[in-house]
């Protein structure tokens, strides 16, 4: 009798560790004659910011071809902006030099530098939350008196491309 005992009150504590799980089913039921709706939603928790993304292209490098007579105006090739941002923002990308206007030698011995100026598309906003690969065209213009005072070498500056959500 007492090893019977035993088995029914291990059998009854065994069954009282499994605990039921109840939960709502996620399949709704469409009756015969009627409409039923399910709903589908986006997920933007895998966005890296709360305002959307974006990207900006620009090249590394950009070569002016020497100029021997008159003004230059070369195209930095390859700017590109896309944007999928939250309603009412939207990307300002604006391109600045870093520093002063001027191209430097990389000849330390050489002292002449070359003003430029940045014209074009120096700020651009398409004043829309979505854009999609779109071209923009900043140019470096170099006046034909900078030119006719320059030693010939290679000379560099660099540029400062700023994106802003706002």
């Amino acid at each position: 009798m007492k090893k019977l005992c035993a088995v029914l009150l291990s059998l009854t504590m065994l069954f009282a560790l499994c605990v039921p799980a109840f939960a709502e089913s996620p399949l709704t039921e469409a009756k015969p004659g009627s409409d039923s709706t399910s709903v589908i939603k986006t997920d933007t928790s895998s966005l890296p910011s709360a305002d959307g993304y974006f990207t900006v292209t620009f090249p590394a490098e950009t070569a002016i071809k020497w100029q021997m007579t008159g003004d230059s105006h070369t195209l930095i090739e390859g700017c590109t902006m896309d944007s999928h941002l939250i309603q009412g923002k939207t990307l300002e990308v604006t391109v600045a030099p870093s520093g002063a206007a001027e191209m430097t030698a990389t000849d330390p011995s050489v002292t002449t530098k070359l003003a430029y100026t940045l014209t074009g598309d120096t700020t651009v906003n398409h004043n829309t939350p979505v854009v999609n690969n779109q071209a923009f065209a900043p140019y470096v213009d170099i006046a034909a008196d900078q030119w006719s005072h320059a030693v010939v070498g290679e000379y560099t500056a660099h540029l400062t491309f700023t994106a802003t959500v706002l």
